[in-house]
């Protein structure tokens, strides 16, 4: 009997998502559509305060990322 290669969780996970009926996959891809969208909205820039910067420089690379 042949050994089943390992897989990471991202396959089994697609694996998974690809026994469901097509209209459960276009709903779980719209959750990450949503999440990122809402991310990679612009920021406003804002008075920099002392202890502020580096959150608002990871939330600008998040954004930058997401878009």
């Amino acid at each position: 009997m042949a050994r089943r290669k390992k897989s990471s969780p991202l396959e089994d996970f697609l694996e998974l998502v690809a026994m469901l009926p097509w209209w459960a996959g276009v709903v779980l891809a719209r959750i990450p559509y949503v999440l990122f969208r809402r991310w990679a909205q612009s920021v406003p820039v804002t008075a920099f305060q002392p202890g502020s910067v580096a959150t608002s420089a990871v939330r600008f690379a998040g954004a930058t990322l997401a878009g």
